[in-house]
């Protein structure tokens, strides 16, 4: 085990016979975690896609049945009915949230962007205020059921109805 001062800028030196076994060289990036209260220094992947690829492999089932079967259950659960029962309420309390989900779900991908949606909102024959329809947007997309999707590098903003809650 090797000793390692910290200077006073922070900065430690790893000893090069570390290093060589490691393979790393000057230039090299490298990324510091904190587990359990320990400093964990790794290499910085290439790809962080390829990096963490597969390694959820297996947590929710081995097969596609045991993934639906998983899926399935945690769809049933208490807390998952009382996530609809939350929007059904909102729905059911605020008229421009039902004109939003209900736009959505007549959107073709139950997608839309403000714009689109801003065209198309009525409450009773009235064109709904756009910043109602924000606050709506904003009511839906904080409880889940309405997704915000940044396009473009997020100059073009869309929304999107979740998918189990399209048919209800």
């Amino acid at each position: 085990m090797a000793n390692i001062t910290l200077s006073s800028k922070g900065q430690v030196t790893i000893p090069i016979d570390i290093l060589r076994r490691l393979g790393l060289k000057a230039g090299d990036k490298l990324i510091a975690e904190l587990i359990d209260n320990r400093i964990v220094l790794l290499p910085q992947p290439e790809s962080w896609t390829d990096y963490f690829g597969g390694s959820l492999k297996g947590v929710y089932g081995s097969t596609v049945e045991e993934i639906d079967r998983y899926i399935s259950e945690e769809r049933a659960t208490p807390e998952r009915w009382e996530w609809h029962q939350q929007l059904d309420d909102l729905v059911a309390t605020d008229e421009t949230v039902w004109v939003v989900v209900e736009s959505l779900r007549l959107s073709p991908n139950r997608t839309a962007s403000l714009s689109e949606l801003s065209k198309k909102p009525l409450v009773r024959d009235r064109m709904v205020d756009s910043r109602d329809l924000r606050n709506a947007l904003d009511k839906v997309v904080e409880h889940g059921g309405v997704r915000k999707i940044a396009l473009n590098g997020a100059v073009t903003e869309v929304y999107r109805l979740v998918r189990e809650l399209a048919d209800g």
